[in-house]
């Protein structure tokens, strides 16, 4: 019965084998059910093939950013990691450098300062670029960012001026001030509040004072009263400090 069967024509090999296999075991192939059956394997291996092509398009050039946010812009760029002064530098991923950002208060700046503002971050890049781990070209980058209201700019640069330094207090107080105040990103200003206060305990107006006011300003008294308590201990007759005290225990 089977010999008088045509054979599977236009059929991709997998799925001959199978055609095959049942043309043998059941000499069915004419029917118009395994037909069906055999379209339909079709196209879903051809649809699963088309997912996993594109999953594989889309993963290669996946790469963390350094920091958990993603920048909102596509004008990113990347620093491969280099040795520098016996150490190895982490590579960075983030906005791009010379990118001074969008904000409209830029377009009412004369074009001549613009220019400045750019020709001065051109140089921040080429300082880094010499010497990916240097410290204070990364804080200046972020500084300038931020008064052009570019909070993203300014973040993936502080994130990265923490990473090169991590035991140096002033990355933490920068994003911890711009991830409360400017990215309303309560979870991650607190994280660097606290690692600010942790790392300069005796820098009561600069870490613990500060770490205060921010749970003041969300609303979580109880992590305040404890911050402001420390802050009092050092300044024991700092009277605005006293009655913040008197007025959250008030609440």
């Amino acid at each position: 019965m089977t010999e008088n069967l045509r054979p599977l024509d236009g059929v991709p090999p997998l799925l001959r084998g199978a055609g095959l296999f049942f043309r043998a075991k059941f000499g069915i192939f004419q029917n118009m059910k395994i037909k069906i059956f055999l379209t339909i394997i079709l196209v879903l291996v051809s649809l699963a093939g088309a997912f996993l092509a594109f999953r594989s398009i889309i993963g290669i050039n996946e790469t963390p950013m350094i920091v958990e946010n993603n920048t909102t812009n596509n004008e990113t760029e990347e620093f491969l990691a280099t040795e520098t002064v016996g150490a190895t530098s982490p590579k960075y991923i983030g906005q791009q450098i010379s990118f001074i950002g969008n904000d409209p208060i830029i377009l009412q700046l004369p074009k001549e300062a613009i220019e400045k503002h750019k020709k001065y971050l051109e140089e921040l890049v080429a300082a880094i670029k010499k010497n990916l781990g240097d410290f204070e070209s990364w804080m200046a980058v972020g500084i300038h960012k931020k008064f052009f209201n570019n909070f993203v700019g300014a973040r993936d640069a502080w994130e990265y001026a923490k990473l090169i330094s991590p035991e140096t207090v002033l990355p933490y107080l920068n994003l911890a001030n711009l991830y409360a105040y400017y990215l309303h990103d309560p979870k991650h200003a607190e994280e660097n509040f606290v690692a600010a206060a942790k790392l300069d305990p005796n820098n009561i107006f600069g870490s613990v004072y500060q770490a205060a006011n921010f749970y003041r300003d969300f609303g979580i008294k109880d992590r305040a009263l404890a911050f402001y308590k420390e802050v009092l201990k050092t300044s024991p007759n700092d009277v605005a400090i006293k009655t913040e005290i008197e007025r959250l225990m008030g609440q």
